[in-house]
């Protein structure tokens, strides 16, 4: 269930940044939080699986209106010397969001799920209209726009609806290619986490409190450490900034899935997310030095639809590495390695 919104989102990704190029960042954006605000009005009603399974479509579609004009506005606002920085910052407050939300709604939802449903819904219409208000205010990147009819006439003919996207990504060539699979590796590994670290505290006989501090440290870095690992990048190389994520990720996952006591977990947690704040900050950079802004929509769709396919992915491989292994521990210290092992063509792109 958790899925569908991500395969709806993946789906929905090209479309998304190719609509954000013909009639602006601004009206995209704008039409998600709309649909929000539509989630907000609905949640209260849903009352069977069939009714469950439509909201969480909508949500989907929702998600990426939003996320595919936001990562191109950045990538179009960004200096040339800065772009790592800038999607640092981004990051980091994605993250936040990512942090603080759960929170709230486990707060909101402790006495009654009712009433925690009904407060949560009237956040998302809140959210949507503060939303909605800070796109208007904000200057459209995008110059030469079509109308909204126009637009998504164009952008959803039948024998083209990938096709743009697509070709435009295609342009990138070989470091394109690196980037989309390192981004997919990239959000498996975020998945993975999040499935098998509740399961593997469990194992260990550690406290929920334990269990939930230990998440923690896999997410707080990347609120704390976006910025300076995007300065960091821009300054002495996003590659470099790249392999020493990488590094540093794959090593401390290893050591996360080997660790038995509080501490280690905790620092090889911690550690982990250094990595991929360094990792995630250079790869975003690294994407907006290569595009071009009047098609950079497209490019961020095709992106976007590669973090989806990891963020789908990732339960998945987590799973079956688990059952594989018979050990949760060593289902982690085996992506550890493939984060490792990736570093590989990084080292061919950068040869050739």
């Amino acid at each position: 269930m958790l899925s569908i919104p991500y395969i709806v989102s993946t789906i929905i990704a090209i479309p998304s940044g190719e609509l954000s190029d013909r009639v602006g960042r601004k009206t995209v954006g704008m039409l998600g939080l709309l649909v929000v605000i539509l989630v907000g009005i609905i949640a209260p009603s849903v009352d069977s699986l069939a009714e469950f399974i439509a909201f969480i479509v909508v949500l989907g579609i929702s998600v990426q209106l939003i996320n595919a004009p936001a990562r191109a506005f950045v990538m179009d606002i960004a200096p040339d010397k800065m772009t790592s920085e800038y999607f640092g910052v981004f990051i980091s407050f994605v993250n936040l969001g990512l942090a603080v939300g759960p929170m709230i709604v486990g707060f909101l939802m402790k006495d009654s799920l009712s009433v925690g449903v009904t407060t949560v819904s009237y956040m998302y219409i809140v959210i949507g209209f503060i939303g909605v208000l800070i796109f208007s205010i904000l200057k459209d990147t995008v110059h030469e726009r079509e109308s909204l009819c126009s637009g998504i006439k164009n952008v959803f003919t039948i024998d083209k609806i990938f096709t743009k996207g697509i070709k435009q990504y295609k342009e990138l060539k070989s470091l394109g290619l690196l980037i989309l699979l390192l981004t997919i590796l990239f959000t498996i590994t975020d998945g993975f986490i999040w499935t098998l670290e509740p399961l593997y505290y469990q194992d260990l006989n550690l406290s929920s409190t334990m269990g939930s501090l230990i998440l923690a440290m896999f997410i707080l870095p990347l609120i704390f450490f976006g910025l300076p690992a995007g300065y960091l990048a821009d300054k002495y190389g996003k590659t470099k900034a790249l392999a020493f994520g990488l590094i540093l990720s794959g090593i401390s996952l290893i050591s996360f899935g080997f660790s038995n006591t509080t501490p280690g977990l905790l620092i090889s947690a911690c550690l982990t997310s250094v990595g991929l704040a360094f990792a995630w900050a250079s790869v975003s950079g690294l994407i907006t030095d290569i595009s071009v802004n009047k098609s950079r929509g497209s490019i961020t769709g095709v992106w976007n639809m590669s973090m989806d396919i990891g963020y789908v992915i990732g339960p998945f491989l987590g799973g079956m590495l688990a059952g594989y292994f018979n050990n949760i521990g060593n289902a982690f210290s085996a992506l550890g390695l493939l984060l490792l092992l990736s570093i590989t063509f990084i080292l061919y792109k950068s040869k050739n």
